[in-house]
């Protein structure tokens, strides 16, 4: 039962977890892949890496992130109920979010489109065709990545009768962050109540928990976990292991790891995109001593089936030019009204402060409630909505802060100088931009 007082105890463990952290000890001592090339491989599979969709906590805290702030907020009423409820959290052991299972459905109409080539895209042929004899389904014993396989290859676990999918406590994700720790018991699947409404219909029976070992442990390397994971794929008599999913940072550190230190495959810095599949080649080898048995990636075999890594999205440079022209006219209008006293902050504040602070109020409520719409359905109206909430705190700063800083004509006169300032050194900058474009 996952009720409050196990809540209490999972943010504890997860509160230690976080500044006790030490999953990424001994890597930069790990083995470099390429000692291993130059070996014929005892054991080649295909790997294919799916990455799971978005989650609750990927919503709150890497989307857009002006939206943090009323995310967080209600985020944290959410937990709250959450911690009356059965095995569920928002942020430990983060489940897929709305946005989450939407691109776990895009996933799975890719991978089943009869019209995509299953003889180059591997990822596809598995889906389609392939039998438990021929792939192993696996993935991680987090629930986002549980859901994310489910609800992606579930018409392949109803072709094959008898199928599962394999839960390996190996896979769970590297960070320190509290949603990377499981809540589900060992030996045990986690709660599936997102996927039965996705698909309509039971999905617990598709998993099997008998390798789920339970939660990382406190203040051990990670690097133990991945040798494990390549020593089992490489003992499965299927030639290809599906990781049906996983996570963005173990899938990122599994490639620095087993490609060779030279490489500069984009999959070393880059994450996967959500939901997307990557297919390559593991080989399994021994040194040229014949001493050591180790893993590498042949980085010619990998292959971006679905969507791939991320890229780096960087703004134009007109864009930028634009922000700050735009700032800098925003800033100096302000500052012309103050200047001139067409606006008077004294007047503001000695008037009209009790009705201003009573429509602030309505004013917060109204923004925290299109927040949530947002939040909760991605509506437009809640995202714009969403940005004054930021307003309301700069507007209460500005009614209160000649209460707690001194009168309102020496807060006014400060404003004003630092705002001239501000507008002449954000134009100089645009106007500095500007000239280098030109030239160029």
């Amino acid at each position: 039962m996952f009720g409050l007082d196990s809540s209490l105890f999972w943010w504890l463990r997860g509160l230690v977890f976080l500044f006790t952290w030490r999953e990424k000890s001994g890597f930069s001592k790990a083995h470099d892949a390429d000692m291993f090339t130059n070996t014929e491989p005892d054991v080649t599979k295909t790997m294919v890496f799916i990455r799971h969709g978005e989650s609750d906590w990927n919503e709150v805290f890497n989307k857009e992130k002006y939206l943090l702030l009323p995310r967080l907020f209600f985020g944290l009423l959410r937990e709250f109920t959450k911690c009356f409820q059965s095995q569920d959290s928002v942020f430990l052991d983060s489940p897929l979010s709305a946005e989450g299972c939407d691109q776990a459905e895009e996933l799975r109409k890719f991978l089943f489109d009869t019209k995509n080539d299953k003889t180059k895209n591997i990822s596809v042929r598995v889906a389609q065709q392939d039998t438990p004899e021929q792939s192993k389904l696996v993935c991680s014993n987090l629930r986002r990545g549980v859901h994310t396989g489910l609800i992606g290859l579930f018409p392949r676990l109803e072709r094959n009768t008898g199928e599962k999918i394999l839960l390996l406590a190996e896979l769970q994700e590297m960070s320190r962050n509290v949603d990377t720790e499981s809540i589900t018991n060992q030996g045990e699947v986690p709660v599936v109540e997102v996927v039965d409404r996705c698909i309509g219909q039971p999905s617990a029976q598709w998993l099997d928990a008998s390798k789920n070992t339970g939660n990382k442990a406190i203040c051990k390397s990670a690097l133990p976990r991945f040798n494990a994971f390549c020593e089992w794929a490489c003992q499965q008599k299927q030639e290809t292991v599906v990781v049906a999913a996983g996570h963005s940072l173990w899938f990122k550190e599994f490639f620095k790891l087993y490609l060779p230190q030279k490489s500069t495959h984009k999959s070393k810095k880059d994450k996967m995109l959500n939901c997307a599949s990557v297919s390559f080649t593991l080989c399994q080898a021994k040194d040229g001593q014949g001493v050591n048995t180790g893993w590498y990636i042949k980085e010619q075999t990998i292959a971006e089936d679905y969507l791939g890594f991320k890229k780096s999205s960087k703004k134009s440079l007109k864009k930028k030019i634009g922000m700050f022209v735009g700032l800098s006219m925003f800033i100096g209008l302000i500052a012309v009204l103050f200047q001139y006293q067409y606006v008077s902050m004294t007047g503001v504040c000695t008037t009209g402060v009790y009705a201003l602070r009573g429509g602030s109020v309505v004013f917060l409520v109204a923004s925290l409630v299109a927040a949530g719409m947002y939040t909760c359905a991605g509506k437009s109206l809640g995202k714009l909505m969403a940005i004054s909430f930021y307003a309301f705190i700069f507007y209460m700063l500005a009614i209160y802060a000649p209460t707690w800083c001194g009168s309102s004509e020496t807060i006014v006169a400060a404003a004003v100088d630092a705002t001239v300032v501000v507008a002449d050194v954000v134009e100089a900058a645009a106007e500095t931009i500007a000239e280098v474009v030109t030239e160029l």
